[in-house]
């Protein structure tokens, strides 16, 4: 029945999907979950080291990482959670916009507003390192439109909940 899972809507997909989508290989949920926040979390490590990298030394890079795993929160990055799989999202968008891949900055964009709610704040992020190539550059780049894409994680979110509510906006 609908109307009995209908407090679920307040979970974006993202993140219980991927953990029923594992749990069918391992057949087991809450390792799945642990599983993918673990793998996660790793992602997520080496994706700032590689971001930092770009505009300071490796040995900045791995202290952010060092300080990234050691501040006291940092455990929600290890438990089944979705803020290892949104950082890992999120990072590595900003990583591929910051090369200048930019489909699969709008791609890992979108799964980004597909795992948490504040994931709609990467679409000024992309815009903003969009503004600061273009002014490096002094040209205009087609890929670019490609954050045009990032929004649509968001409207799959509110299609799963039109689709168990009847209503987009039931959270």
């Amino acid at each position: 029945n609908d109307a009995e899972h209908r407090h679920l809507l307040n979970f974006y997909p993202l993140y219980p999907w991927t953990v029923r989508a594992f749990a069918l290989l391992i057949g087991n949920y809450f390792v799945s979950a642990v599983w993918i926040s673990t793998l996660a979390s790793v992602a997520a490590g080496l994706l700032l080291r590689r971001l930092v990298e770009l505009d300071h030394s490796a040995k900045i890079a791995e202290r952010a990482v060092w300080f990234l795993f050691i501040f006291p929160t940092s455990y929600f990055l290890h438990t089944a959670y979705t803020e290892s799989l949104f950082l890992a999202l999120v990072l590595g968008c900003l990583l591929a916009a910051c090369k200048g891949r930019w489909a699969w900055a709008g791609i890992l964009g979108a799964l980004v507003c597909l795992t948490r709610g504040p994931g709609v704040v990467i679409i000024p992020t992309l815009c903003v390192e969009a503004w600061q190539q273009y002014r490096a550059m002094r040209r205009w780049n087609w890929a670019w439109l490609w954050i045009a894409v990032v929004p649509l994680g968001y409207l799959i979110f509110l299609a799963v909940n039109a689709k168990v509510s009847g209503n987009p906006f039931t959270f």
